[in-house]
Formats: C-alpha cells, structure tokens, sequence
C-alpha cells in the first residue's frame, strides 16, 4: 500500500467510524426507550454501559450525553455522523442544556460546531458562569480516589459549621476527614449495629416491623436483588426498597420470606409490569 493508498483507507476507516458511532447512540436511545437496561439487570443506562457494554466512565458520560442531545435536537445526528461536532462538545452542550431555552440550546450547537473541547468549554462558562461542573470520582492510585464536586455558599457554611463543632476530631480542618466520620455515623444509624438481633416481626397489614427489615436487608446484603432471565443480579446499593414478590394488592403478606430488596428502578420497573 503507497502513501496515497494508506491515507484514502484511513479516511475510509474514520468515515466508517463516525456510521459506527451514529449506529451506537441510535441502538443507546432504543434501550433507554425500551428500558432493556432494567430487564438486563443493571438499574440504569449508566450501568448498563458499564457492566454489559464494557465502556469506561467517560466513554458513558460522553454516549450517554450525546445521545440524549440528538433526542431532544434530532439535527445533532447529522453533526456528529459528519464529525461536525465531536462527542465532547456535544456532551457539554447538553449539559448545559438543562440550564437552557431549547431555542438557546440550538443556538449554541450552530455556534460550537467544528469547535474544539476548549472552545466550547470557554463559550459555556461565558454563557453559564455559574454552571456548576459535574461530580466526579477519579482513581489517583490502588488506593487512594479523588472526589470532587461543587457546594454552594449556604453549604459550606454548614459544612464549616460542623467542622468547627467537631474540632476535637478534626483540628486541621480536613474536608476528607469531616465527611469519613459523617460517613461512618449514618452508616451505623443505618445498620442498626446496637438493635437485637433480627428475627421475624409480628405482621400486621402492610406494616413491615424495623426488626424485619433489618433481617432483610442482612439476608440481601444490602443489594438489589432482581435477576434478569439469563440469571445477572442488579446488585444495585442505592436507594433500595422493599418489594413484595408476591403483590401485595395480590394478598401477598409482609413477611421476611415474601420480602426482597429492590433498586427504585427495578421496583418501579416491575410494578408497571404486574
């Protein structure tokens, strides 16, 4: 292959690239319709890309954005399956978006096509001084990750305030240190780490006993426990609920053995189904 041939099949390759890329944000957006993230077992799109479609954090991020962008402004398609607009710029875009006029956002997808990250990200915080950056846990060694996020004033101020009323364990004033102790308080609230051991409440009604739901909660490990048909377990941690697998409208009863844990998604998602 000379030079002129290895550079027409680059261009061949990118061309079929960006289809690709095109191909992949209109298969994401049918999931995301269908919600066959759910019936895989993963409690959101995001853990869908992850677990199942092997993305990183970032390669989400910037699918997940993107494809939201081109569902609310169908013209973006053409953008990105040209290269007029990178997946980056239109991740920021529809971040921004949330802060925009739909007739703004428009604008400003005319505005930054063929602009570069850093073009785009000075533009934005022009228009949206005070958008605030998007949380963030970044891996900085085996065992060390750095997380960062925004607080208004109003927060920092509670923030200072119970560092200075926990002074005694915190004399230097570290944010790391505050929100580890803060951490480990709620988690033991939680836990219920001083209450009996759990044994099966009396059941009256649809009253479930705080007794029961502690046996629950350590019988699941703290995890969502919907298995989609090819046997993948959630295992979602946040913001779990109590389920009954035999409804309850269905004269399903309260008790520890009818009982599970259930991600909101995954509770949600199959009461619709029931």
């Amino acid at each position: 292959m000379n030079n002129l041939e290895l550079i027409d099949a680059l261009k061949t390759a990118v061309r079929r690239e960006r289809e690709a890329m095109g191909e992949v944000l209109r298969y994401l957006r049918e999931v995301e319709q269908r919600e066959l993230y759910l019936e895989r077992g993963h409690s959101s799109l995001y853990a869908f890309c992850r677990r199942e479609l092997g993305y990183s954090e970032m390669e989400t991020h910037l699918r997940i954005q993107a494809m939201r962008l081109i569902r609310n402004l169908p013209e973006v398609e053409r953008k990105i399956d040209s290269g007029e607009l990178s997946l980056t710029v239109a991740a920021k875009i529809q971040n921004a978006a949330k802060a925009l006029a739909p007739d703004r956002t428009k604008e400003l997808v005319t505005e930054l096509s063929g602009a570069s990250k850093r073009e785009a990200e000075a533009r934005i915080a022009e228009l949206l001084p005070q958008l605030p950056k998007p949380e963030r846990a970044r891996p900085v060694s085996a065992d060390r990750t750095e997380i960062r996020f925004t607080a208004s004033r109003e927060e920092v101020e509670l923030f200072e305030k119970l560092m200075d009323r926990m002074a005694h364990g915190n004399f230097a004033r570290k944010y790391e240190t505050l929100f580890v102790t803060l951490a480990r308080a709620a988690l033991k609230k939680l836990e219920g780490r001083d209450a009996p051991p759990p044994i099966p409440g009396k059941v009256t009604g649809r009253h479930i006993p705080a007794i029961t739901k502690r046996a629950i909660w350590k019988r699941d490990e703290g995890r969502c426990q919907y298995r989609s048909p090819d046997g993948h377990q959630c295992n979602e941690t946040h913001g779990l609920q109590l389920d009954h697998i035999q409804p309850y409208a269905q004269n399903g009863p309260s008790t520890q053995e009818n009982l599970r844990l259930l991600c909101g998604a995954h509770n949600r998602w199959r009461s619709r189904a029931v």
